[in-house]
């Protein structure tokens, strides 16, 4: 279930950016499946790509993992 809360917010994150999931990814470094991925919530993020998912979208990472209400 936790899986799924983070890929929601990050959709819903990048959709009021409008980013498509290639656009995050490119950002990010990493391939747009891994995007669709997370968002699924079929995998995590590492870390690493959590604090620059958080950074993309103006937030600290404590702030975005608490919008996530885990």
């Amino acid at each position: 279930m936790c899986n799924t809360h983070i890929g929601e917010h990050i959709k819903q994150y990048r959709v009021s950016s409008n980013l498509s999931q290639l656009d995050l990814a490119v950002m990010l470094d990493v391939d747009q499946s891994n995007v669709c991925l997370w968002e699924n919530g079929k995998t995590l993020p590492t870390i690493s790509n959590l604090i620059k998912i958080a950074d993309i979208f103006g937030l600290k990472l404590w702030a975005f993992l608490k919008e996530i209400d885990l």
